[in-house]
């Protein structure tokens, strides 16, 4: 398109160049004197605009500028945590299934997990179902004691790791209970 728009620009020019001197010689020798002076001005506007408008380069293309989003670089697909209310266990399983959200980046696949209780240091590594951690889509499994815990709601923290240093937490609720009274009264009875 600029090709095309400089060609004509230049063509113009070249007419525009050959018609003055033309319209100047008729000027000057008295024929069509007014004429010629209001007909050279006009075809000098005319080629000095159109030849302008057809070498202006257009506009440039309009960027627009976003904020990046911050993107997960794991998704969680699902999670568990079996017995949820524990009903007096001693442990519970965590399961869960996550994916790296961008695979496109070279290697990027999950590396790792582990869970742990919130306000707790223990972090207990979770296993890779398949045996290794080598995919970008990855289901994993591990136990945690709970023994020592109160009666009460509290929250496990589910970390995922990718060979990409991401990493995504997801918090899983637990509830932690008391066995029920028809075992309690089973269990006196032996």
């Amino acid at each position: 398109m600029v090709k095309t728009r400089n060609a004509l620009s230049s063509l113009i020019t070249k007419i525009g160049a050959r018609l003055l001197p033309v319209l100047s010689r008729w000027e000057e020798q008295g024929t069509l004197k007014k004429t010629a002076r209001w007909t050279k001005l006009f075809v000098l506007g005319l080629v000095l605009t159109v030849a302008g408008w057809l070498r202006a380069q257009p506009e440039p293309p309009i960027a627009t500028c976003y904020d990046m989003a911050i993107i997960d670089p794991v998704v969680v697909t699902e999670s568990s945590i079996t017995p949820n209310p524990t009903n007096g266990a001693d442990s519970v399983t965590v399961n869960a299934t996550a994916k790296v959200y961008n695979p496109g980046i070279e290697g990027n696949i999950i590396s790792g997990a582990d869970v742990r209780l919130v306000g707790d240091t223990l972090l207990v590594p979770l296993r890779a179902v398949d045996g290794k951690f080598s995919d970008t889509l990855e289901a994993v499994e591990g136990r945690i004691c709970i023994g020592g815990l109160a009666a009460e709601t509290t929250w496990v923290d589910l970390t995922f790791y990718t060979s990409q240093a991401g990493m995504f937490t997801k918090q899983l609720m637990l509830v932690v209970t008391e066995p029920d009274s028809t075992e309690k009264k089973g269990n006196a009875g032996d």
